[in-house]
């Protein structure tokens, strides 16, 4: 993926975003727009926005077929409260456990 930033701006959540052109190798694209005063907790972002220099707040997406559609994702609400460590224990309920 090419990531090639640009300069626009964009206010999303009160935060002054910047845009950037993310194209994948079959030349789709994302447009991004993204806060550079926000790092991501891992201290860069993975996947569809690796090599964008903040946090991602809104961005386009194309969905392939034979009428391209665009579907636009976001951010409506920002917490940056530390996330509680309960919310990252798995429940145990519903399954079965197998012995080793």
């Amino acid at each position: 993926m090419k990531v090639e930033l640009v300069k626009a701006t964009k206010k999303i959540l009160n935060y002054d975003c910047l845009q950037a052109i993310a194209t994948l190798k079959d030349g789709s694209q994302y447009t991004i727009w993204y806060a550079p005063n926000i790092y991501p907790s891992t201290g860069e972002n993975s996947y569809q926005f690796k090599g964008v220099p903040g946090f991602v707040l809104e961005y386009d997406s194309q969905m392939e077929g034979s009428q391209k559609s665009t579907i636009r994702y976001t951010a409506t609400k920002m917490s940056l409260l530390p996330v509680p460590t309960a919310m990252f224990q798995i429940s145990t309920q519903g399954y079965r456990l197998l012995q080793q």
